[in-house]
């Protein structure tokens, strides 16, 4: 026999049949599926149907609950698309999976003819359930049962709906955008019977993909990588297991845009694509234009899309995109999306240069303020500096550090050669160590490391060095820029690198030099502030540490986000002094405008100390949660420097718990 395995479901039924490998999660389905063959072996008939888009593993659940139970015979057979118009194909297959069983009955013997009735291949159809469950139960499986033939299709929901006694269980499985394709009578029969059930898949959840990469030999990622497989596949089981056995490693814990579509997936996706009409083809690609945003899988309108492609009337286009599986159904007033990012970025990938350049040139013009940069960076040749100075101005008006860091990083590359270019570098890698987001700087590192040396290089290289836990670096980048500019930055960097080796008077002297290095008679900057505070308060001068946030509102929710720092430290130093209540609220206060959005130079420390906060507090399962987010975020953000101290916060509830596995 032969079997195929194509893009809609992986591992396909066969006799004999094995458990799939590397299947994972699906318990509750599972348990479904067991109680509705018991209640068929005692004589009450079940039909379910499993609902799913692509890939979400319809075949693999189905495989997986026949693998566990041997002992049940299997009639099998499977809706193509391609088959529709085949009269009988589907009767066939189950007729043929029948062949070592009970004599067929006639018309299903010699083959129903193209012009059989469908009501009387039903009565046969039923007499051979009858026979092969006489003596136990019988499984029928019908997957994709939207692509049966229209006789088949008729025959069989006649059989289905006469079963009574019968000890047979019968599986089907669909996609619900398509399953309308069958007709009223099944529809009603699906939704209305007493003996039918639906099974609606959904992606698997993260605990699940990380089960799955661990079984399929990639137990070693991180968080993040973990994550970004969630985020791009979406829990889409054949995606997951497409990214995890084929992209690299470094591809998975690298930067974004360096994710693609596995070859696997491509070799099937990109044919079909070729294979649209031109209408729905031209349609696809506006829409990946169109999508091409930081924010994963983006949404556009139709319009936008149809104006883009150049389609005047989008429906049919649309319904042939859909149909294909490229796009997902449109929810006004912005659902038009990819069914999966990767995807987008393969169809990105296919358009010639000179054509994705026009698009972009289009979008810019349909789209303005950030969408609209974005479109004109991808479209541009050779240097702009106008294009630069724009990158700039938006930079500037940017409050997110990331962003703001991007447009600079693409002004630097538009703009003229020189002192202009390495201070947008300079300018990004601050952005991104200030943001305490390690990973972001790391990007630009080897870029920053060309440029001629100077004090303002070496602190941001510094700083980035403490984020990364490289000590040794970051002492020798400090101290250099300190000897060459005696930049406030560099002092508050070799405050915290002391403070870290817990030498609180080398500490403290260097915030000290910072603050002087700062100048002007204004409130010292927080995290110099929170610096210096940390180094006395670790010198026994704990209370006089506190003293020195007397300005800050003593209610945490009063506190101005620019002293989130300085609020920081202020619970830390609370926690330490016995206050826990103060600790609580202050820490609280700060751990909300981070799950905000909010970015503060130490965020590690605000997490951790919150979690040694409500462990202290009794609130074990809190003291867990807000570890482990810490360590989610250390991890996303590269900070190796704060994995050693927020790994044992979160190990300790699972410790005095007797949790051993998880704890170690």
């Amino acid at each position: 026999e032969i079997y195929t395995l194509s893009l809609h479901d992986a591992l396909p039924i066969w006799p004999g049949r094995q458990a799939g490998p590397a299947f994972v999660g699906r318990t509750a389905e599972l348990d479904r599926l067991a109680g509705l063959l018991a209640d068929a072996a005692a004589g009450r008939p079940r039909i379910l149907l499993v609902e799913g888009s692509s890939g979400l593993g319809k075949s693999s659940l189905i495989t997986e609950f026949l693998g566990r139970h041997p002992e049940v015979p299997v009639l099998a057979a499977s809706g193509e698309l391609s088959e529709r118009a085949l009269p009988w194909g589907l009767v066939g297959q189950l007729a043929h999976r029948a062949d070592d069983g009970p004599p067929a009955v006639p018309l299903l013997a010699s083959g129903p003819a193209v012009g059989a009735d469908p009501l009387a291949v039903g009565e046969e159809l039923l007499d051979l359930l009858a026979a092969r469950s006489a003596a136990g139960p019988l499984a029928v499986v019908i997957e994709d049962l939207q692509w049966a033939d229209q006789p088949s299709a008729r025959a069989l929901l006649y059989a289905c709906r006469r079963l009574v006694s019968h000890k047979v269980l019968v599986t089907v499985s669909g996609r619900p955008r398509h399953l309308g394709r069958l007709g009223e009578g099944w529809a009603r029969f699906l939704t209305r019977d007493r003996r039918c059930g639906r099974l609606a898949l959904g992606g698997l959840n993260p605990a699940e993909l990380a089960e799955l990469a661990a079984a399929l030999g990639c137990g070693g990622l991180s968080r993040r990588a973990l994550r970004r497989v969630a985020d791009h596949s979406r829990g889409n089981p054949m995606f997951a297991r497409a990214m995890l056995t084929e992209l690299p490693g470094d591809v998975l814990e690298g930067p974004d845009d360096g994710l693609h579509l596995p070859r696997s997936l491509a070799s099937a996706i990109l044919p079909k694509l070729a294979g649209l009409p031109d209408e729905a083809r031209r349609l696809v690609q506006a829409v990946s234009v169109l999508g091409q945003n930081p924010v994963l899988g983006q949404p556009c309108t139709v319009p936008d899309a149809a104006v883009l492609a150049g389609v005047a009337q989008p429906d049919h286009a649309l319904d042939q995109a859909m149909t294909a599986g490229f796009l997902a159904a449109p929810a006004e007033p912005r659902g038009l999306r990819f069914s999966h990012e990767l995807i987008r970025r393969a169809v990105y990938a296919e358009i010639g240069t000179a054509r994705r350049r026009s698009l972009h040139q289009w979008a810019a013009a349909m789209t303005e303020g950030a969408d609209s940069l974005r479109h004109r960076v991808v479209a541009a040749s050779g240097t702009d500096p106008r294009l630069a100075a724009d990158l700039d101005a938006a930079a500037a008006g940017h409050g997110e550090p990331g962003e703001a860091a991007a447009f600079l990083v693409q002004a630097a590359g538009l703009g003229e050669r020189g002192p202009q270019r390495a201070g947008r570098l300079l300018a990004a890698l601050e952005l991104l160590v200030r943001a305490a987001d390690a990973r972001g700087a790391e990007a630009l590192r080897s870029q920053a490391e060309r440029l001629p040396p100077s004090a303002r290089r070496d602190a941001a290289l510094g700083q980035l060095a403490l984020l990364q836990a490289r000590p040794a670096a970051a002492e020798a980048l400090l101290s250099a820029a300190w000897q060459a500019g005696g930049l406030a930055e560099a002092g508050a960097g070799l405050a915290w690198h002391y403070g870290i080796a817990l030498t609180p008077e080398q500490s403290r002297s260097w915030a000290r030099r910072s603050l002087r290095a700062a100048g002007g008679d204004g409130a010292p900057p927080p995290a110099v502030l929170a610096t210096l505070a940390q180094a006395r308060a670790m010198a026994g001068e704990a209370a006089a540490a506190l003293a020195m946030f007397s300005a800050l509102p003593r209610t945490a929710a009063l506190v101005p986000d620019a002293q989130a720092d300085a609020l920081a430290a202020r619970g830390m130093l609370r926690l330490w002094t016995g206050d826990l209540a103060g600790a609580d609220d202050d820490l609280t206060a700060v751990v909300t405008r981070i799950r905000a959005g909010l970015r503060i130079r130490h965020p590690g420390q605000a997490l951790g100390y919150l979690a040694e906060t409500a462990f202290r507090l009794g609130r074990w399962d809190e003291a867990q949660e807000h570890a482990d987010l810490t360590v989610s975020l250390a991890e996303e953000a590269g900070r190796s420097c704060d994995l050693p101290f927020v790994h044992n916060l979160a190990a300790r509830v699972a410790a005095l718990r007797g949790e051993w596995e998880l704890a170690t």
